[in-house]
């Protein structure tokens, strides 16, 4: 071997070294029990988050509610029509709770844009 340079093994391209198998590589499983409860979880979040946002509307509540359905479109589609139902419900309910029409709006497209977020990969 020419001085200066590395051996096989020190660069990892070694012929006696053992090869992996490409089906030891780590992929995970996820059990569907698992997906069922974390389905549960978030749209309990999400139903949580909208029914803090009834009591006293805000920005931050509205965010957070619309990303946990976002979450939770984005494990079950069919969380869909909930979602969209409660867009017009957030305007609603900040329009009448805080009188301030700016509030309303930016409470509506919050929940709806934090609701897009998490599909907007699936989406594209």
């Amino acid at each position: 071997m020419p001085r200066g340079e590395l051996s096989g093994a020190a660069t990892g391209q070694d012929d006696r070294a053992l090869r992996t198998p490409r089906s030891w590589c780590l992929i995970p499983v996820v059990h569907p029990l698992t997906s069922v409860f974390a389905l549960a979880l978030i749209v309990r979040l999400m139903l949580l988050a909208g029914a803090r946002f009834l009591l006293r509307p805000s920005a931050v509540l509205a965010l957070c509610a619309g990303v946990t359905g976002g979450l939770s479109l984005a494990t079950r589609p069919a969380v869909a029509p909930l979602l969209a139902a409660a867009m017009p419900v957030f305007f609603a309910v900040a329009l009448i709770r805080r009188r301030s029409f700016s509030l309303a709006v930016s409470s509506a497209v919050l929940f709806a844009v934090a609701a897009a977020v998490p599909i907007a990969p699936v989406l594209s």
